[in-house]
């Protein structure tokens, strides 16, 4: 069962990921969502990625109490370009495909929040 990110964009930013270009390319975050489903089917979960630049995560740590924050769910980026990022989740979304759905699924989770995540059977 192979795997595809069928679409990408963002509910922190207005425009579209290809049209959007922050003030400073070397300096952002934002969450991504990225329906991700098998090829050939219209159906998709929901995937959540944090995009950002080791600045951007920089200010952020220094704005959290004591200095630390936990990391999870992220893709770090020297600066944006949503082709690479793009790129990339979709050479992730390629490896992680399995016999059956919800294993590719908690597969692709270790690396992007998964709406069903912890959902009990």
């Amino acid at each position: 069962m192979k795997a595809e990110a069928k679409t990408f964009h963002s509910v922190e930013i207005e425009s579209f990921l290809d049209d959007y270009r922050p003030a400073d390319i070397s300096n952002f975050g934002t969450w991504i969502r990225v329906t991700i489903g098998t090829s050939g089917s219209p159906a998709a979960d929901d995937f959540q990625i944090l995009v950002c630049t080791p600045t951007w995560l920089d200010s952020y740590i220094e704005g959290e109490k004591d200095g630390v924050a936990w990391g999870r769910h992220m893709l770090i980026v020297s600066h944006y370009d949503v082709d690479p990022i793009k790129r990339a989740v979709e050479r992730l979304v390629s490896r992680c495909s399995s016999d059956d759905w919800v294993t590719t699924a908690k597969k692709i989770a270790r690396f992007a929040q998964w709406e069903f995540e912890d959902y009990a059977a």
